[in-house]
């Protein structure tokens, strides 16, 4: 899951409800990845204003390395 830390959309994606689902994921021994963008709001991988080139990077490089891991056997 990326997150960023600042985002605030509809009170439905913070980053405090994230670190949540990945804690109850931990505690159950399910597997769960969270990712977190510092200075980073919601949406930021759509240009815009809240667009991120930082964050949109990292996130896409990530998530093309997990599905080769998965996909790629």
């Amino acid at each position: 899951m990326f997150a960023g830390e600042l985002d605030h959309y509809r009170n439905c994606c913070l980053v405090d409800t994230a670190r949540a689902i990945a804690a109850a994921a931990s505690a159950q021994g399910a597997p769960f990845e969270l990712v977190t963008y510092p200075d980073t709001d919601h949406d930021f991988i759509f240009p815009g204003r809240q667009y991120n080139a930082a964050a949109t990077s990292d996130s896409w490089q990530r998530a093309r390395a997990k599905l080769a891991q998965y996909l790629d056997h």
